[in-house]
């Protein structure tokens, strides 16, 4: 990476978060559990801004250049990681005055978790691009959700469960290595069969993303006559459950294992009282299959940025124009 023109000495304060110029292996380890995916752009060694709160630090900016002329412009492959977003709001307040401060432009990745905290009108922020996601909220028990579901899922979920199903949650510290691996290869086998694209492209990138979140992800496994039927995975921001993937096998597909399975989970949220399910994002031009799986749960179709933006005024009269452009460009 490029060297940058940041005073290292220059740090601002505010309900005692202080943004410094380090490394991520500087950051506590708690860093890499609270997190999903975005921590894996970042390399352990990568370089970039450390958040710090009350001396420990909490946080974490990867910075790449992207911009070598100026050396002021940024992409953020990790996005803003913070070990929870108690202080979200506080810390961008801080991280924005530091980088205005410094002349710097950063262009971050998006975060459902995150998004609902950040600021729609500041002069300072600007979104770029959209992606759609499905919400549904954990606020009634399984029953009563069951009868707020489309009905032929509803009708689905009911046949699924007169399938004889064996469902259950367990969380990943309570898995061998060898589970792990096995479910990932027949993640692999299922998904080419269908001719998907892979979300983790390798075993030891799906290994190392398990190894990183044991705090926080657990399965919810259904089987059929001993056989795995399905099978998703869910990492958990505090209240909010991320539906991170799911695997139905070809046997699974006729016994509506997946819609046992979902109800499985969503009785699971409900009894340890979370509040949302971030089913993921969706496409429902291109892969109108899981878009219709998902929204028949009743979810809410959730638009939200692909990118979040931050500098200075010179910075943001430029990245406006690119939105207006891009904006043109979709109706």
């Amino acid at each position: 990476m490029h060297n940058i023109n940041i005073s290292e000495s220059y740090t601002l304060i505010m309900d005692n978060i202080v943004w410094n110029y380090g490394n991520l292996s500087d950051v506590h380890d708690d860093l890499l559990v609270f997190n999903t995916m975005y921590v894996d752009n970042a390399a352990i060694e990568s370089r970039g801004l450390v958040c710090s709160r009350n001396g420990r630090a909490v946080g974490f900016v990867s910075i790449y250049t992207y911009n070598i002329f100026f050396k002021k412009i940024f992409i953020s492959k990790s996005g803003i990681l913070l070990v929870n977003n108690d202080f979200f709001s506080d810390a961008v307040s801080s991280l924005k005055k530091f980088i205005i401060k410094n002349n710097l432009l950063i262009v971050f990745n998006v975060d459902y978790c995150y998004y609902k905290k950040l600021p729609r009108i500041d002069k300072n922020i600007c979104f770029l691009g959209n992606k759609k996601t499905i919400v549904n909220s954990i606020d009634r028990d399984e029953n009563e959700w069951l009868m707020s579901i489309r009905p032929k899922h509803r009708h689905s979920v009911r046949k699924g469960l007169k399938g004889n199903h064996q469902c259950y949650v367990k969380s990943v510290d309570n898995m061998s290595l060898l589970e792990i691996k096995k479910l990932y290869d027949i993640y692999v086998e299922n998904m080419n069969f269908r001719k998907a694209v892979l979300l983790f492209s390798t075993q030891e990138e799906f290994i190392n993303f398990i190894e990183r979140n044991l705090k926080n992800t657990f399965f919810t496994f259904c089987y059929k006559g001993g056989k795995l039927a399905y099978f998703n995975v869910i990492h958990t921001n505090y209240k909010i459950a991320n539906y991170i993937m799911a695997v139905t096998t070809k046997s699974g597909m006729a016994s509506y294992a997946s819609y046992a399975g979902v109800y499985e989970l969503y009785n699971y949220l409900y009894k340890n009282e979370f509040n949302f399910l971030n089913f993921g994002g969706i496409d429902p031009i291109n892969n109108h299959v899981v878009y219709f799986f998902k929204k028949g749960f009743s979810g809410e179709i959730v638009s939200i940025p692909k990118y979040i933006a931050i500098g200075g005024k010179f910075y943001m009269s430029i990245m406006s124009r690119v939105a207006k452009f891009k904006n043109k460009q979709h109706v």
